[in-house]
């Protein structure tokens, strides 16, 4: 079944006054209900994206589609979205509860009467204070919105697991407990999408793992979009049903993490997502390549014979065998223990390996590598690099 396409960017382009181009004609679709990450390092135009899709900055040209619509000239209240920022921007001087409701209790009566349903309110008013010609008092239908809006403050309380934290103030809490108020602020308001730049990057580690597997259940239980702004590829493998890997305002690779990982499409995606090592070597033919003196196998790719490509081979896809069972020889330069491996570099043809082991091995000894065919992942090669 196809997915439907909630936002679309079309050829989207954002220059500032010096000339400084920061999205170089971005084309993206996101797709209803998933959990989209754009990834990339500082300056690679990730979060002006992100604003681009809040209303908070206009692009130079493009198109920013919402449900078939065009919203470029939407200002950023009107458009069905919520952000969720770095800094939680959450009043000191209001508690819990009245940090999540702020939003609601500040929006017009008339955008609280579309999103309650007037049919409804008129009927839940009207069992309140029974009136035989029907008419239904504004006081009274204030009262009622305002019981919604505390019932939808308390749920999502709930939904980001601090029940019971209602009455408390926000400097009594921690760093991932104002994180989860922030979201439970922004998800109050029933966003279609909901935009996140970066609002783990202020925690502690421990914690930064902790709230990426509540936020992804969040994704699940809401069904609604995320759009989530890291530099961290950790966090984006974690969570993401699909990745946008992003550098100089342009689009490296979209895909899964799976896909991303397994099967980058440029040396940069290679080198960003986990390590790599990557030689330049010949598709010599069918299923057969060649670098540095070796000739090995691989599967499922179709470049012309003898062409140029770059290999991929992921640091724990080497297998350590005795030197003199394989032709993949490597001298040992350092071997560190990193806890559940041990990072081993060596040189070979003049490049350095990086390989993760479970065993230690010697300094300056000579072993063998093995690369099953599946491990092996081949790129074309820029030749504008």
């Amino acid at each position: 079944m196809d997915r439907k396409v909630i936002i679309e960017l079309q050829d989207i382009v954002k220059q500032y006054d010096d000339e400084t181009v920061v999205v170089d004609h971005l084309n993206l679709q996101i797709y209803e209900n998933e959990f989209l990450t754009l990834l990339g390092p500082s300056g690679c135009g990730k979060t002006t994206t992100l604003r681009m899709i809040a209303g908070f900055e206009d692009p130079t040209s493009g198109k920013i589609i919402f449900d078939n619509k065009i919203i470029n000239d939407i200002p950023s209240y009107a458009r069905p979205v919520n952000t969720v920022f770095q800094k939680y921007s959450l009043f000191p001087h209001l508690n819990v509860i009245e940090n999540i409701v702020f939003g609601l209790k500040n929006s017009t009566y008339k955008s609280l009467v579309m999103l309650y349903g007037e049919e409804n309110l008129k009927k839940e008013v009207l069992e309140l204070k029974p009136n035989p010609k029907g008419k239904v008092s504004y006081f009274t239908m204030r009262k009622v919105i305002k019981k919604h809006i505390y019932e939808d403050g308390y749920r999502a309380l709930n939904l980001v697991n601090l029940k019971g934290y209602d009455k408390r103030k926000i400097d009594q809490l921690s760093g991932g407990q104002q994180q989860r108020i922030a979201i439970a602020r922004a998800i109050v308001n029933k966003p279609r999408v909901l935009l996140l730049d970066e609002p783990l990057s202020a925690l502690d580690l421990k914690l930064r793992e902790q709230m990426r597997y509540e936020l992804k259940d969040m994704q699940r239980k809401l069904g609604i979009t995320f759009i989530f702004v890291t530099h961290d590829q950790e966090e984006a493998m974690t969570m993401s049903d699909r990745i946008c890997v992003m550098n100089g305002g342009h689009i490296q690779q979209l895909g899964t993490p799976k896909e991303i990982y397994n099967e980058p499409k440029n040396r940069f995606v290679a080198n960003f997502i986990g390590e790599s090592n990557i030689f330049r070597g010949k598709y010599l033919s069918k299923d057969t390549i060649g670098f540095g003196g070796l000739v090995l196998n691989c599967v499922n790719y179709n470049f012309n014979d003898n062409e140029d490509v770059d290999i991929v081979i992921r640091p724990e896809d080497f297998d350590v065998v005795e030197a003199s069972t394989s032709d993949f020889k490597v001298t040992v330069t350092s071997c560190i223990f990193k806890g559940v491996y041990y990072e081993i570099c060596g040189m070979f043809n003049g490049q350095e390996v990086v390989i993760h082991a479970y065993v230690e091995v010697e300094i300056g000894k000579e072993i063998g590598l093995h690369v099953d065919p599946w491990e092996i992942s081949l790129m074309k090669v820029d030749n504008h690099e």
